[in-house]
Protein backbone atom coordinates (compact mmCIF):
# COMPACT_ATOMS: atom_id res chain seq x y z
CA UNK A 1 0.00 0.00 0.00
CA UNK A 2 2.82 2.21 0.88
CA UNK A 3 5.40 1.15 -1.99
CA UNK A 4 7.21 3.29 -4.60
CA UNK A 5 5.27 4.69 -7.26
CA UNK A 6 5.81 2.99 -10.13
CA UNK A 7 7.84 5.21 -12.07
CA UNK A 8 6.42 7.43 -14.95
CA UNK A 9 7.82 7.26 -18.78
CA UNK A 10 7.98 10.55 -20.59
CA UNK A 11 8.29 11.03 -24.16
CA UNK A 12 11.06 12.62 -24.97
CA UNK A 13 10.57 15.98 -26.86
CA UNK A 14 10.29 16.13 -30.58
CA UNK A 15 13.40 16.76 -32.37
CA UNK A 16 13.76 20.32 -34.13
CA UNK A 17 16.04 18.83 -36.71
CA UNK A 18 17.99 16.20 -38.54
CA UNK A 19 20.58 17.13 -36.45
CA UNK A 20 18.62 16.72 -32.98
CA UNK A 21 16.75 13.55 -34.10
CA UNK A 22 20.37 11.85 -34.81
CA UNK A 23 21.06 11.91 -38.60
CA UNK A 24 24.18 10.65 -38.57
CA UNK A 25 25.04 12.12 -41.97
CA UNK A 26 23.68 15.69 -40.63
CA UNK A 27 26.05 15.82 -37.85
CA UNK A 28 29.49 14.64 -39.76
CA UNK A 29 27.93 17.53 -42.05
CA UNK A 30 28.07 20.07 -39.50
CA UNK A 31 31.54 18.95 -37.77
CA UNK A 32 33.33 18.76 -41.24
CA UNK A 33 32.39 22.17 -42.20
CA UNK A 34 33.75 24.55 -39.94
CA UNK A 35 37.02 22.29 -39.41
CA UNK A 36 37.31 22.27 -43.58
CA UNK A 37 37.26 26.28 -43.10
CA UNK A 38 39.75 26.17 -40.20
CA UNK A 39 42.11 24.36 -41.99
CA UNK A 40 41.94 26.51 -45.18
CA UNK A 41 42.22 29.76 -43.25
CA UNK A 42 45.00 28.41 -41.59
CA UNK A 43 46.61 26.87 -45.16
CA UNK A 44 46.72 30.61 -45.72
CA UNK A 45 48.22 31.78 -42.76
CA UNK A 46 50.73 29.17 -43.01
CA UNK A 47 52.09 29.77 -46.82
CA UNK A 48 51.52 33.24 -47.06
CA UNK A 49 54.35 36.07 -48.15
CA UNK A 50 52.82 38.76 -45.45
CA UNK A 51 54.82 40.68 -43.07
CA UNK A 52 52.19 39.98 -40.44
CA UNK A 53 49.19 38.49 -39.87
CA UNK A 54 46.62 40.68 -38.21
CA UNK A 55 43.68 38.42 -36.79
CA UNK A 56 40.57 40.30 -36.48
CA UNK A 57 37.29 38.87 -37.29
CA UNK A 58 33.40 40.04 -37.15
CA UNK A 59 32.71 38.55 -33.84
CA UNK A 60 33.95 38.04 -30.37
CA UNK A 61 37.85 36.85 -30.01
CA UNK A 62 38.62 33.92 -28.79
CA UNK A 63 41.44 32.24 -27.03
CA UNK A 64 41.46 29.20 -28.98
CA UNK A 65 41.50 30.48 -32.36
CA UNK A 66 44.31 33.49 -31.27
CA UNK A 67 46.21 30.36 -30.41
CA UNK A 68 46.12 28.13 -33.41
CA UNK A 69 46.97 30.93 -35.08
CA UNK A 70 50.19 32.65 -33.68
CA UNK A 71 50.99 28.49 -33.51
CA UNK A 72 51.04 27.91 -37.32
CA UNK A 73 52.01 31.80 -38.61
CA UNK A 74 55.73 32.18 -39.84
CA UNK A 75 55.25 35.73 -39.19
CA UNK A 76 54.05 38.34 -36.18
CA UNK A 77 50.53 37.91 -35.75
CA UNK A 78 48.48 41.34 -34.39
CA UNK A 79 44.98 39.73 -32.00
CA UNK A 80 41.94 41.63 -32.26
CA UNK A 81 40.62 41.81 -28.54
CA UNK A 82 37.59 43.74 -29.21
CA UNK A 83 36.30 47.31 -28.77
CA UNK A 84 33.11 46.91 -29.99
CA UNK A 85 30.30 44.43 -28.14
CA UNK A 86 33.38 43.24 -26.37
CA UNK A 87 34.78 45.64 -23.74
CA UNK A 88 35.58 46.97 -20.58
CA UNK A 89 37.36 43.94 -18.52
CA UNK A 90 36.78 41.20 -20.72
CA UNK A 91 39.20 43.23 -23.21
CA UNK A 92 42.05 43.76 -20.69
CA UNK A 93 41.60 39.90 -20.05
CA UNK A 94 41.93 38.92 -23.70
CA UNK A 95 44.82 41.16 -24.30
CA UNK A 96 46.66 39.86 -21.90
CA UNK A 97 46.06 36.17 -22.56
CA UNK A 98 46.94 36.85 -26.81
CA UNK A 99 49.89 38.23 -24.86
CA UNK A 100 51.17 35.09 -23.07
CA UNK A 101 50.29 33.34 -26.27
CA UNK A 102 52.89 35.31 -28.26
CA UNK A 103 50.91 37.81 -30.26
CA UNK A 104 53.10 40.82 -31.45
CA UNK A 105 50.27 43.08 -30.53
CA UNK A 106 46.67 43.85 -30.16
CA UNK A 107 44.40 45.49 -32.15
CA UNK A 108 41.49 47.38 -30.39
CA UNK A 109 38.23 48.20 -32.62
CA UNK A 110 36.82 51.89 -33.44
CA UNK A 111 34.06 52.16 -30.52
CA UNK A 112 36.45 51.28 -27.47
CA UNK A 113 36.81 54.16 -25.18
CA UNK A 114 39.72 56.04 -23.97
CA UNK A 115 39.88 55.05 -20.41
CA UNK A 116 39.33 51.13 -21.84
CA UNK A 117 42.68 51.29 -24.39
CA UNK A 118 44.31 53.49 -21.41
CA UNK A 119 43.34 49.81 -18.89
CA UNK A 120 44.30 47.52 -21.92
CA UNK A 121 48.01 49.09 -22.67
CA UNK A 122 48.46 48.97 -19.24
CA UNK A 123 48.12 45.61 -18.39
CA UNK A 124 50.61 44.35 -21.18
CA UNK A 125 53.85 45.15 -22.82
CA UNK A 126 53.28 44.28 -26.17
CA UNK A 127 51.64 47.40 -29.08
CA UNK A 128 48.44 48.25 -28.83
CA UNK A 129 47.24 48.78 -32.37
CA UNK A 130 44.04 51.51 -32.74
CA UNK A 131 41.50 51.20 -35.33
CA UNK A 132 40.67 54.71 -37.17
CA UNK A 133 37.49 54.76 -39.17
CA UNK A 134 36.21 58.41 -39.20
CA UNK A 135 37.95 61.57 -39.94
CA UNK A 136 37.10 63.72 -36.64
CA UNK A 137 38.83 60.94 -34.33
CA UNK A 138 40.72 62.51 -31.72
CA UNK A 139 44.14 60.80 -32.67
CA UNK A 140 46.31 62.86 -29.70
CA UNK A 141 43.88 61.20 -27.28
CA UNK A 142 43.86 57.77 -28.78
CA UNK A 143 47.98 58.04 -28.82
CA UNK A 144 47.50 59.48 -25.09
CA UNK A 145 45.24 56.24 -23.90
CA UNK A 146 48.18 54.39 -24.85
CA UNK A 147 48.11 53.42 -28.77
CA UNK A 148 51.02 52.39 -30.25
CA UNK A 149 50.01 52.17 -34.08
CA UNK A 150 46.85 53.48 -36.16
CA UNK A 151 45.10 51.18 -37.62
CA UNK A 152 42.81 53.42 -40.76
CA UNK A 153 40.26 51.64 -42.34
CA UNK A 154 38.13 53.94 -43.49
CA UNK A 155 36.71 52.34 -47.03
CA UNK A 156 37.33 54.84 -50.20
CA UNK A 157 37.96 58.00 -47.35
CA UNK A 158 41.36 56.06 -45.75
CA UNK A 159 43.70 58.24 -48.11
CA UNK A 160 41.98 61.32 -47.19
CA UNK A 161 42.27 60.56 -43.32
CA UNK A 162 46.14 59.19 -43.64
CA UNK A 163 46.89 62.56 -45.04
CA UNK A 164 44.95 64.52 -42.28
CA UNK A 165 46.91 62.20 -39.36
CA UNK A 166 50.26 62.75 -41.19
CA UNK A 167 49.96 66.16 -40.95
CA UNK A 168 49.39 66.87 -37.12
CA UNK A 169 51.69 63.16 -36.04
CA UNK A 170 54.19 62.46 -39.23
CA UNK A 171 56.03 60.06 -36.95
CA UNK A 172 52.80 57.53 -35.84
CA UNK A 173 53.26 54.39 -37.05
CA UNK A 174 50.07 53.69 -39.41
CA UNK A 175 48.65 51.07 -40.95
CA UNK A 176 45.58 51.76 -43.41
CA UNK A 177 43.99 49.45 -45.70
CA UNK A 178 44.82 50.07 -49.59
CA UNK A 179 41.66 48.33 -50.96
CA UNK A 180 42.03 46.46 -54.08
CA UNK A 181 43.39 48.18 -56.71
CA UNK A 182 46.96 49.85 -57.84
CA UNK A 183 45.52 52.96 -57.91
CA UNK A 184 43.66 52.95 -54.59
CA UNK A 185 47.04 51.48 -52.71
CA UNK A 186 49.21 54.04 -54.42
CA UNK A 187 46.61 56.94 -52.91
CA UNK A 188 47.08 55.38 -49.99
CA UNK A 189 50.91 55.31 -50.17
CA UNK A 190 50.88 59.03 -51.54
CA UNK A 191 48.91 60.33 -48.50
CA UNK A 192 51.96 59.15 -46.15
CA UNK A 193 51.10 55.34 -45.44
CA UNK A 194 53.15 52.67 -46.18
CA UNK A 195 52.78 49.35 -47.82
CA UNK A 196 49.34 48.84 -47.00
CA UNK A 197 48.22 45.28 -46.54
CA UNK A 198 46.36 43.14 -48.79
CA UNK A 199 43.61 40.55 -47.47
CA UNK A 200 43.95 36.61 -48.15
CA UNK A 201 40.39 36.29 -47.47
CA UNK A 202 37.26 38.18 -47.19
CA UNK A 203 36.52 38.40 -43.91
CA UNK A 204 32.57 37.06 -42.85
Amino acid sequence: MYGKAAPQHRQPPAPHSAYAAGDLSSKRHHRQRPQAEELRILAIIRNCDADAVFAVYPFTPQQAISDAIIKYSYVPVFCGVGGGTTRGLRTVQLARDVESQGAMGVVLNAPISNPNMLAVSMAIDIPVVATVTRMDTDIRARLDAGASILNVACADRTADIVRKIREGFPDVPIIASGGKTNETISRTIEAGAPRPPRRSCSSR
